[in-house]
């Protein structure tokens, strides 16, 4: 920041002392040396005379002590407040203390630990920093883990467990697996490439940061009920990107870590090795629903078998295992062709209804008097400039990302009257939020802005979406809207012009 402040001032950009970006700046770098202290804190107990039955649960469990040094394992004591009074005492205040969330305030403004009496867990990203915990319990009341919530340094949707370990692993492929000793008993057994989701279900951000180092991922979810449905919602995000998923099925045993306990690590490594891809996993789920054996079973097979295939969108896969099936049934391949091909023409019809119905929503249904007639026929990019603002409002660390795209870039003159007053703010290093922009919209545009937020309240942390909406609100052919050539000088339409020629 200090380097930023000495080419500012050489080139003239005022950057104001007390921007709200220094101050995030100066909290999040506060918070991780929190979390650093803290995971300090928690190993020393482990080590400590204190620590000894969380230890020795350790131990019991399989892990060495080189394993849980390596993963910086540790013990949160049975106190209320020792972690407290120990980071008070190094001169963290209350506010980054409760921002990191490792205390909580109690009544008469006193503050308590959250982790007590439990296996601490530390969480860290890929530049070596610890940004967060998980707590499992040792005994008593409670629930069995718990984790930090999100805060100005972690987001629970947006890192995996051991990544930071895995991406360097030699390894084809990741394995996904869904608890912290899962991953770690995987790595003592020499499994480098294990990773885990942080106590929720796998998302889409998530997928996407496994793409970004892999192509291919492993899915060794437990074997009960909860595991198996978490496998299949799995498959799902994953098939919507480009990662090959395989499925470890664990016989005999509930998870990984009780498998290489009973088993060995030749074992794990032969079940890993022969794993199913996630469509014969399916297939394999289906038929364990009928007796092939009977008329009546190969009919209830087939019919779910053909609603499974046709969601498949490559045709040749389809046709595999179409051919598959109807061999191992002995049944009329056409006619099970037939059927796939009707259900899929319906998928499609359904798909094209629902698109007409979500841009009949886009463009007639937005709380607006006067609807701006530029949405309709730009209906791609406003949906693209709608996330954008809606993104910034709630993450104004996208700012440096996003602030090359100028008001002018923005295509429908409604949005870019709005964003025009985002951009000047933010330009000025100032903060916006609802409050503000309350006070500087008007009522239909704060209705717009309302109804935005709303709309892509699940997807305004997706750093890959956000990068992805300022690549579609760049390609627009700037030529084709009068609203931009006016605004723009001619140097400016002069290398637009020029941009377009190459």
């Amino acid at each position: 920041m200090e380097a930023i402040k000495f080419l500012a001032e050489k080139t003239g950009i005022p950057v104001p002392e007390d921007s709200q970006n220094d101050r995030i700046i100066r909290l999040k770098k506060e918070i991780l040396e929190i979390n650093k202290e803290t995971a300090r804190f928690y190993h020393s107990i482990l080590r400590s005379n204190e620590g000894t039955d969380a230890l020795n649960y350790l131990l019991d469990r399989g892990l060495s002590g080189k394993t849980i040094g390596k993963f910086g394992l540790g013990y949160a004591p049975d106190s209320w407040d020792r972690l407290y009074n120990y980071l008070s005492k190094k001169g963290f205040s209350d506010y980054a203390l409760s921002s990191a969330f490792v205390v909580k305030p109690g009544g008469n403004k006193k503050y308590y630990d959250v982790f007590r009496n439990r296996i601490i867990f530390p969480i860290i990203d890929l530049r070596g920093n610890v940004i967060a915990f998980g707590g499992r319990i040792l005994k008593g009341d409670g629930p069995k883990y718990l984790n930090s919530g999100d805060t100005p340094v972690f987001k629970k949707s947006n890192n995996l467990f051991a990544l930071n370990l895995a991406k360097s692993s030699k390894q084809p492929l990741f394995i996904l697996s869904e608890g912290y000793m899962d991953v770690i008993s995987m790595h003592q057994a020499g499994f480098d490439n294990a990773v885990a989701t942080l106590g929720t279900a796998l998302t889409s951000q998530q997928a996407r940061l496994i793409n970004s180092y892999r192509n291919e991922v492993a899915l060794c979810y437990d074997s009960d009920e909860a595991g198996q449905k978490a496998t299949a919602k799995a498959i799902k995000i994953f098939e919507e990107t480009d990662i090959k998923v395989k499925v470890i099925s664990i016989p005999g045993a509930k998870d990984p870590d009780e498998f290489i306990k009973k088993n060995g690590a030749v074992r794990f490594k032969l079940i890993v090795d022969g794993s199913a891809g996630s469509t014969d996993y399916a297939l394999g789920k289906i038929a364990e629903k009928y007796d092939l054996e009977t008329p009546h079973g190969k009919l209830g097979f087939v019919n779910d078998f053909c609603k499974y295939i046709a969601e498949i969108s490559s045709p040749v896969e389809r046709d595999i295992y179409i051919t598959r099936v109807s061999e191992k049934l002995q049944i009329d391949r056409g006619a099970v062709n037939e059927q796939v091909i009707n259900l899929v023409k319906k998928h499609e019809n359904r798909k094209k209804y629902i698109e007409k119905q979500d841009i009949k929503m886009y463009t007639d249904n937005i709380p607006s008097k006067n609807r701006d007639p530029n949405r309709a026929k730009y209906i791609k990019y406003a949906l693209a400039e709608d996330m954008l603002m809606s993104m910034l409002i709630r993450n104004q660390d996208f700012w440096k990302k996003i602030s090359d795209i100028k008001p002018e870039n923005f295509i429908t003159d409604f949005n870019r009257e709005i964003y025009r007053i985002m951009y000047e703010r933010l330009s000025e290093g100032k903060a916006i939020d609802i409050n503000y922009l309350g006070t500087v919209l008007n009522d239909e545009q704060m209705s717009h802005i309302s109804y935005i937020l709303a709309k892509n309240s699940a997807v305004n942390g997706d750093l890959t979406l956000m990068e992805e909406n300022i690549k579609t609100i760049k390609e627009f052919d700037p030529l084709m809207n009068p609203k931009a050539i006016l605004e723009s000088s001619p140097e400016e339409l002069l290398s637009k012009i020029q941009k377009k020629r190459k």
